[in-house]
């Protein structure tokens, strides 16, 4: 094979090795994945894997007196494209924030999210959730990966502090059991 990892939809070069002799010698190759067998007196070829996948590749080789078979059990991929970010772009301090993730198309993803702030979640999800304990601004970083590649893209994120600064009436509060208050924050 011209490449360790196989992506679908790209063709891929094939051939025997070591390669034998070429006097006489038909190559019949099946690719596993339904194509047509192919029967050839060359050993090299290229062949496209449209759909990813495991797939067991046999190779025969002939020379009319003997022949012998080999396998070869491969594993097609599906190019990484179109990742996309969701987060808030701002969150209190202490209170839970949740990223998410999402590609256009590619498979066997391992998602990593540093959160800015020497937190790091790698796994097969794509959605995490974070408690920031410092106010500040953090770079939040995410990236897929798989053997066919990897795609990356970073979002800021400001943490904050709400402080009550003080309480009043918004009007004068009567003698009844109920009245109507206005907070005044910040952050």
């Amino acid at each position: 094979m011209s490449s360790n990892v196989l992506v679908a939809g790209q063709p891929i070069t094939f051939s025997p090795y070591p390669l034998p002799s070429t006097d006489g010698v038909l190559y019949t190759w099946d690719f596993g994945d339904g194509s047509p067998v192919l029967i050839q007196s060359q050993p090299v070829l290229n062949h496209t894997y449209s759909m990813t996948g495991a797939y067991r590749i046999t190779l025969e080789v002939n020379n009319t007196v003997s022949s012998v078979t080999a396998h070869a059990d491969i594993r097609v991929f599906q190019e990484l494209h179109g990742l996309t970010v969701y987060l808030s772009p701002s969150v209190e301090q202490g209170a839970p924030m949740v990223v998410s993730a999402s590609v256009e198309s590619g498979d066997n993803i391992t998602w990593t999210f540093d959160m800015g702030d020497g937190t790091v979640f790698t796994g097969p999800e794509a959605t995490v959730q974070h408690v920031y304990l410092r106010a500040q601004n953090f770079t939040v970083t995410v990236e897929a990966a798989n053997p066919a590649g990897h795609l990356s893209q970073s979002l800021h994120v400001q943490v904050f502090v709400l402080e009550v600064l003080h309480i009043e009436p918004s009007t004068c509060i009567p003698t009844q059991p109920s009245a109507q208050l206005m907070a005044h924050v910040t952050g």
